[in-house]
């Protein structure tokens, strides 16, 4: 298990800055750490890993659709593996720097890549690598995305998740405003421009200040019923190695909560039974049909399965040859009875 560092406010070997051609004032802002563009993507992780970055700020404020604070603080405390970045990642990637100069083309503000690893002077935990520097004295974020998000795009606004991650690289740089560019399914072209907010700002740094002194003293975030959670609880836990523990006495709060929602949730799973099997009668033979607003469909479909009774009936040695043991910690609440 990695432990977490925190990033010194000095480090032991700055790089020495090459500096783009657009020089903003506020360059000198941000400690360079490393510079990025030849750096080994091991090594890079590593040093992600070492702070918060601005892909985090919209997980560790609760408000991102893709990552829980359970996400970032198992990837900083290295319980899980590195992210397979994957087509939609490789594409903005190699996109990014068409991105950035069509942005340049269309606004007529030069855009300079600036490719280093960047920490905030004061709060040495908070990180920004920028696609670019523009010349206007703000910073270009590049994005490429699917159509079916172009309508989160409207009317020059951007996703929630950008928003946090423009702010966070604000916060980091000092820079007033950012450039955000998107080219969507390919065909798409839009920029938005994101002034500093510096409520907005005062309060992300409070809460990553209080999330990384999480992760500094390996305190896992509330539970938040994220799958996160539960895997990170599964990697720190994953052995009883004590027969009983005295709980504390919220403890109790939690038991009541957990048996209630489990009474709802069966209570729900007979709704949508009895619901799907009033449906099917309706149907009858028919593959779909159209209830005002809804579209109801019953069709028919093929799935191929092993039959593993059959398998360990009839060839033993091969079964026991691809069975696989694992070992993982079963969670069940019982209400005891009463004295």
């Amino acid at each position: 298990m990695t432990t977490a560092q925190t990033v010194s406010a000095t480090p032991a070997a700055e790089p020495t800055p090459v500096l783009p051609d657009i020089r903003p004032p506020w360059l000198a802002t941000p400690v360079p750490l490393v510079r990025t563009d030849t750096l080994p993507r091991d090594e890079w992780l590593a040093w992600r890993r070492r702070g918060l970055g601005g892909s985090d700020a919209a997980a560790v404020l609760g408000v991102s659709r893709y990552k829980s604070p359970w996400d970032v603080w198992a990837d900083k405390m290295g319980l899980t593996p590195p992210d397979d970045p994957g087509e939609a990642a490789y594409w903005g990637q190699r996109l990014e720097p068409l991105v950035a100069e069509e942005f340049a083309r269309r606004t007529g503000i030069a855009v300079a890549s600036w490719p280093y690893l960047l920490q905030h002077p004061e709060h040495p935990w908070m990180l920004a690598n920028l696609d670019r520097v523009t010349g206007d004295g703000g910073i270009l974020e590049c994005k490429t995305t699917h159509p079916r998000h172009a309508a989160e795009w409207d009317d020059d606004g951007i996703p929630v998740e950008y928003l946090c991650q423009v702010q966070h690289y604000l916060a980091v740089t000092g820079a007033p405003h950012a450039w955000v560019a998107v080219l969507i399914g390919g065909q798409d072209f839009r920029t938005t421009r994101i002034e500093r907010d510096a409520a907005f700002i005062a309060d992300l740094i409070a809460l990553e200040a209080a999330f990384w002194r999480r992760v500094a003293s390996r305190i896992p975030p509330e539970p938040d019923g994220s799958p996160a959670a539960r895997r990170t609880l599964l990697q720190l836990y994953p052995e009883a190695t004590r027969d009983e523990a005295a709980l504390p006495p919220d403890a109790e709060a939690w038991a009541r909560a957990y048996l209630e929602a489990a009474a709802r949730e069966a209570a729900a799973a007979t709704d949508k039974e009895r619901a799907a099997q009033a449906l099917m009668a309706l149907l009858g033979d028919a593959r779909a049909g159209t209830a005002g607003p809804y579209r109801v469909a019953w069709t028919p479909t093929t799935q191929r399965r092993l039959d593993l009774d059959r398998l360990k009936a009839e060839h033993p040695d091969l079964y026991a040859a691809y069975t696989v043991t694992q070992s993982t910690r079963r969670f069940r609440v019982t209400a005891t009875p009463a004295a």
